[in-house]
């Protein structure tokens, strides 16, 4: 086509759109450099401590000050989910971390780094105020074991042992060479008498020869054996190969501080060793493996991961160690390694390294090194990134490293980047939470039992790489061999158990999953271990976790409060057993996520047998249920009134008549709601959370399709009409109208409404003084419904309730419009169900339907009146406070749940006189219903061939009842009293009318055939 020809006017239109989006790029990037050079400068950087400078103090409750962590001292580039710093940020960050925590002991703050540890100068104060009982230098409480090859080598070690002022009682010699054993004794013996100490026992160990042919790490593994000594000995003091203590003081140093509060529990030493992190390190360089002291880090008492040289033991960890022999994978490691790692599994022993202390000795608590370079950091850096066990050992994310603890510290105190935990035991768990665990948006971490139960971590790592779901996912195998034999189960989850509490202790989740199953030694080990560590662990049955996976959209602080919502099935009902039965299996076979429901029935007095028995014989296998029979007819209206009444504020009732069936979603919805906004913190951004919800009053589980309150009569209504145009699809929405066809009720709000309807009604029947009315509702026709007076409250208050707005008017609840005493018959009740049933939820699409694939934040919700407009919370509020005025003398007081405010009647004029009151009407009631009796007549001998014929031929056994499928009388009057019910029943015709002009698919005969039988009703 030639340019002539070229439509001018949409080129223009494309031109212009070209150049509009061109200067909105541009506008965009100029306002981003704005901005940066703007932006306010951080603040200065706390100055570097001088480590070295140590200020003299004899105070040990108040050492020098060190730099605390200050958030804004890292770069916004660094503040990120995986931030995981290493000990090149220790001046940045700072050392204590505190506050501690004063349910912890020292020890746990200061592995924990809210304490900091003591200095020289502080160890020296210890010391001072520190004595040992003379008993314990007259006699010898302590076994020294060493390595002898070369008793030449070994005699300066040996005369630094003998100089010590306490003396060992007993020298374990362990030797590889049996034809030596004899000579080395003897020599040693001999060394003894030498210097005149005759009460020191000699006992040798044989050890397998180290072959030289062995790998490069053989010699590990000769080191950590560790043989098991008889001892009688309270401590034993194990040296390694030439290893000399400087100072004849050094033992009785370490045994007055292992005395010592602070100490009495850990393992000390003077050399220690700093790895990498082993859960978020990405470099394995040996620069970041550190040994102390040195100078760079503070010369204080600190955790380290393992002691060099020589390690005094209690005796009782020696036995437990004994018991619990290392895996002969774990032998190749390094032997203070290892002891470090079993007293911690063991016994939570914490590993602690002190500082250097001078004397006129030189230093009391340091060594000299012969023929050996043990304490040279460049032996520990290659046995670390070269030896395959321990590369293996670092892959199973299994031992948490100081800096382990330091850095989750960090992370907590200052970015607060939680965390949750999944524990799994086997393939089939990782299956369920597979989906779960994908959608968090922040690093979780995992736990796996290991291969021997059916998944390693290998296995789950990878897959979750193939799926890409690896990235926020953090893997831990545990490794556990399986026990064979009886008891085998119980002794696993012990051990399990006992493995991820050390985990969890650096972890720190603020929340635990697990796989819920009955009678299993695994899940109630894990929950006592939650509860010991103050951990919420929330179990969830393997078929439900598809149905829960908005777990991932919930708060902390929502998660953490995941058992504390107690959610109630409350069932009013009468002589409908068929409709009753229908209700108590659809609720049998909903989904309840693992929580314990109670059921509570409600039965009118004109309740039948039938319905009773069904009661009665129901099997509730999800909760507690309690059954309540009236001896006295009291109407729809005082049943469900007096059906609930909280116990206390998390104390939530779904409150269901017993002509409502539900979806088997119903619970997911309610817990769903309820936690996203009454438990979390993050519903609104503006600062008015805690007001906003407290207007929420409850959760609807039914969509309704038309609007009850227009004073013209019942319409039509959908949500889209409202909503669409304004706010995404299926968008949830609040609004003021209470829902009576199943719905979730709050406490502080039922509550209220309690106290409000008890004074109002005490004033219908007495004085008439109050003046409470809803402009142009029609619920003010309503004389005797319960909804006429939650109305008023919630006009008053501003209250508002959330709905469901899924696709086709799909619920979690529906009304079935029952025959009854206004429905005579089955096919008026057909005729008019069109404008009430609403389809239910039975195949999960919550989150496939919500906007963004989550419940909205509370102040982004749609909030619709009494009749179906839509308004801001602010304008309802102000509607309420202009309609109190008009109402009450008293000013008005909002977020109290008092109602008191409202139930102040202005005063009478004197002048005018009060209307005579009508008599009231004398009713007579039956306390007991007439008895009727029929006679009947059997034959004895019939009843007997009969039983005996259904003995002989069990296939003519009598069926049982399926009471659903019954049909009942109508119920003659359990709805009599509730105007609302009226006015349901007086807008079937024209609601009928018009949902068939709407839905065209009705052709005129049936249309005409569904208006006659509506004009056939019966409204008495």
């Amino acid at each position: 086509m030639p340019w002539s020809q070229t439509p001018k006017r949409p080129f223009r239109i494309l031109v212009y759109l070209i150049a509009f989006a061109t200067f909105g790029l541009l506008t965009r990037q100029l306002f981003s450099i704005i901005t940066k050079t703007t932006r306010a400068p951080s603040p200065p950087s706390p100055v570097a401590h001088d480590w070295k400078a140590n200020t003299p103090s004899t105070i040990i409750s108040e050492p020098p000050p060190i730099p605390t962590i200050i958030a804004n001292n890292v770069t916004d580039s660094v503040i990120k989910e995986d931030y995981w710093p290493q000990w090149n940020t220790w001046e940045k960050d700072g050392w204590t971390l505190g506050p501690a925590d004063p349910k912890q002991s020292y020890l746990r703050n200061l592995q924990m780094y809210k304490e900091r540890g003591h200095d020289s100068v502080g160890i020296k104060s210890l010391l001072d105020q520190s004595t040992l009982s003379s008993a314990i230098h007259a006699a010898p409480v302590v076994d020294v074991v060493i390595r002898v090859t070369d008793i030449k080598k070994s005699q300066p070690q040996l005369e630094a042992i003998v100089a010590q002022k306490i003396k060992p009682k007993t020298m374990w010699l362990i030797t590889s060479s049996s034809s030596s054993i004899s000579t080395t004794t003897t020599n040693i013996i001999s060394f003894l008498n030498d210097n005149n100490i005759t009460n020191i026992n000699i006992r040798t160990i044989l050890i397998p020869e180290y072959d030289p042919q062995d790998d490069l790490f053989q010699q590990q593994r000769q080191d950590m054996w560790l043989p098991p000594i008889d001892t009688t000995a309270e401590w034993v003091w194990i040296l390694e190969q030439d290893v000399v203590p400087v100072s004849s003081q050094y033992l009785e140093t370490m045994l007055r501080l292992m005395h010592m509060p602070p100490y009495e529990n850990a393992l000390l030493g003077t050399h220690g060793v700093l790895f990498p992190s082993n859960f978020h390190n990405t470099n394995n360089d040996n620069n970041n493996i550190i040994c102390l002291p040195t100078t760079q880090i503070p010369d204080v008492s600190q955790p380290v991961d393992m002691i060099q040289g020589s390690w005094i033991i209690k005796k009782e960890w020696i036995l437990l160690m004994n018991n619990n022999k290392p895996t002969i994978q774990e032998m190749q490691l390094p032997l203070g390694y290892v002891i470090s790692q079993q007293l911690m599994k063991k016994v939570d022993v914490v590993t602690i390294s002190l500082p250097p202390l001078p004397s006129p000795q030189s230093n009391l608590l340091d060594f000299t090194n012969n023929n050996n370079n043990n304490f040279k950091c460049q032996n520990i850096q290659n046995v670390y990134t070269q030896n395959s066990e321990w590369k293996r050992m670092r892959a199973l994310r299994i031992n948490p490293t100081v800096l382990d603890y330091r850095q989750t510290t960090i992370r907590k105190h200052s970015y607060q980047l939680d965390t949750v935990l999944f524990i799994l035991d086997g393939p089939d768990q990782a299956t369920a939470f597979y989906p779960l665990m994908c959608r968090f948006g922040y690093t979780i971490h995992v736990i796996v039992s290991g291969s021997e139960r059916g998944l390693s971590g290998t296995i789950l790592k990878n897959t979750l790489k193939q799926t890409g779901c690896d990235r926020h996912v953090m893997v831990h195998d545990l490794n556990l061999m399986t026990v064979p034999g009886e008891g085998d189960e119980d002794i696993f989850a012990m051990e399990m158990t006992l493995r991820v509490t050390r985990l969890t202790r650096v972890l720190r989740p603020r929340a635990t999953f697990y796989i819920q199953r009955n009678n299993q030694p695994l899940p109630r080990a894990l929950i006592m271990m939650a509860e010991n560590e103050e951990i919420v662990a929330i179990g969830l049955p393997a078929d439900d976790i598809i149905h829960a996976l908005w777990i991932s959209d919930l708060s902390f602080e929502a998660l953490e409060q995941w058992h504390t919502p107690d959610i109630n099935l409350v069932v009013i009902t009468d002589r409908r057993p068929h409709s009753l039965s229908r209700l108590l299996q659809s609720s049998d076979r909903s989904f309840y996520l693992g929580d314990k429901v109670n059921l509570v029935v409600h039965m009118e007095q004109s309740s039948d047998s039938v319905t009773r028995m069904l009661v009665g014989n129901f099997p509730w296998h999800h909760g507690k249920k309690t059954l309540r029979h009236r001896i006295r007819k009291g109407g729809l209206m005082p049943a469900i009134i007096e059906s609930w009444y909280p116990k206390h504020n998390d104390d939530y009732a779904v409150i269901l008549e017993d002509d409502v069936s539900l979806s088997p979603l119903f619970y997911v919805w309610a817990k769903y709601s309820i936690l996203r906004y009454r438990y979390s913190n993050n519903n609104n951004g503006s600062g008015d959370e805690d007001r906003l919800r407290q207007m929420m009053f409850g959760v609807s589980l039914y969509s309704p399709r038309s609007l009850e309150l227009h004073p013209a009569g019942r319409r039509p209504f959908h949500p889209d009409n409202v909503l669409l145009n304004h706010y995404p699809p299926r968008m949830p929405y609040v609004s003021q109208i209470p829902c009576s066809w199943g719905a979730v009720y709050f406490p502080e709000h039922w509550r209220e409404f309690h106290e409000y309807l008890t004074i109002r009604l005490m004033d219908i029947n007495q004085d008439r003084l109050l003046n409470i009315t809803v402009p142009k509702s029609r619920s003010e026709r309503w004389k005797k419904s319960w909804k006429k007076y939650f109305i008023e409250l919630v006009y008053l208050r501003g209250y508002v309730m959330l709905y469901p707005n899924f696709q086709d008017f799909e619920s979690f609840s529906t009304n079935h419009l029952e025959t009854g005493t206004h429905v005579k018959t089955n096919a008026k009740r057909l005729s008019a169900i069109n404008a009430f049933l609403v389809p239910l939820m039975q195949r999960d699409t919550i989150l496939a339907q919500l906007p963004n694939h989550r419940l909205p934040n509370y102040d982004d919700l749609p909030v619709l009146d009494l009749w179906g407009y839509l308004r801001t919370h602010d304008e309802l509020d102000e509607t309420a406070s202009q309609w109190h005025t008009k109402i009450s003398t008293c000013p008005r007081k909002t977020g109290t749940f008092d109602p008191q405010d409202i139930l102040c009647p202005f005063q009478l004029d004197e002048a005018i006189p009060e209307p005579p009151k009508k008599p009231k009407k004398i009713k007579t009631v039956y306390a007991v219903e007439p008895i009727e009796y029929v006679t009947m007549y059997y034959d004895t001998h019939q009843q007997k061939q009969q039983q005996l014929q259904e003995e002989v031929d069990d296939e003519y056994l009598p069926q049982p009842i399926d009471v659903a499928v019954m049909p009942s009388e109508p119920d003659n009057g359990s709805n009599v009293w509730d105007d609302h019910w009226l006015d349901v029943l007086n807008d079937l015709v024209y609601m009928n009318e018009l949902y068939n002009r709407v839905n065209t698919h009705y052709s005129n005969e049936d249309l005409r055939d569904i208006l006659t039988a509506d004009a056939e009703l019966d409204l008495d």
